[in-house]
């Protein structure tokens, strides 16, 4: 269902939102490691 509502975006703007999730998952997983104390890997 969602497919059909991704197909009508165009690619730049689907392209934009997955760099800004990937961006924003990174740095959130390592805000908690940071705060876990861990060193990551």
């Amino acid at each position: 269902m969602e497919s059909s509502a991704m197909a009508s975006h165009s690619r730049s703007d689907d392209h934009k939102v997955v760099v800004e999730l990937t961006a924003a998952g990174t740095l959130q997983l390592a805000v908690t490691c940071r705060s876990n104390g861990t060193s990551g890997a």
